[in-house]
């Protein structure tokens, strides 16, 4: 994306698909993209959810509120929160609708091996996971890195900081139910969005902590390592 319009734009192409998702607290779209790192942070969070249509039936979840014209409308974190204060997806079998198949959840807080919280901007979690989650319940994380200039790197620290939680999480790997739906190369392993360049880190070194790097994201050029 070259600038906040674009990005905007994009954002709201993306919640005309996901119809009751597409309400920030009940207030719209009225966020800087310029500013605000989380307006980034969802526009991935519905580009995931966008893919999982494509095999799953969504549906909204968690916590809800009635917007100002009396709707149900979701909540999504603006920072990192507990699942039982905001909304998720959950992604429901497609045929019937009936069976939770995983959940789909924006920055909420897991705890890891340790007994630590950490909330990776996009988790994918097991069908029916507490409101309290712990590693055992992750199938997937991902984080999203933006960058006001689409010339920079995203900085090797913040691949170096998602290798770390993804291994405090015990390094899920996707499950099959996921993978053989899922098609978007981005989705198919944990990793790193970016709408910026790739770090540094070499290739190997990102197969080798099993996760994944994309960096111009997500424009048609975008590109997923390894």
């Amino acid at each position: 994306m070259s600038s906040s319009r674009d990005l905007t734009r994009n954002l709201k192409q993306i919640a005309a698909k996901l119809k009751t998702a597409a309400v920030w607290n009940g207030t719209g779209l009225a966020v800087d993209a310029e500013q605000d790192d989380y307006l980034y942070e969802l526009l991935c969070y519905f580009r995931a959810a966008v893919a999982a249509g494509s095999g799953f039936r969504l549906e909204i979840a968690g916590a809800t509120e009635t917007n100002r014209n009396g709707r149900r409308a979701a909540r999504w974190p603006k920072k990192p929160g507990k699942k039982a204060n905001f909304s998720y997806i959950s992604l429901l079998d497609s045929k019937t609708g009936a069976h939770e198949q995983f959940q789909l959840c924006p920055g909420v807080k897991v705890r890891d091996l340790h007994g630590k919280d950490r909330a990776p901007d996009i988790s994918l979690l097991l069908a029916n996971a507490p409101p309290q989650p712990i590693y055992s319940h992750v199938a997937g994380v991902w984080d999203a890195k933006y960058t006001a200039s689409e010339e920079a790197r995203v900085p090797d620290v913040a691949v170096a900081d998602f290798v770390y939680t993804f291994q405090q999480f015990g390094s899920p790997k996707l499950p099959s139910a996921w993978l053989g739906v899922v098609t978007p190369q981005e989705w198919r392993c944990s990793g790193v969005l970016t709408n910026g360049k790739e770090s540094t880190e070499p290739t190997a070194a990102l197969k080798a902590s099993g996760i994944a790097e994309t960096c111009g994201y997500p424009s048609a050029a975008a590109k997923t390592r390894p």
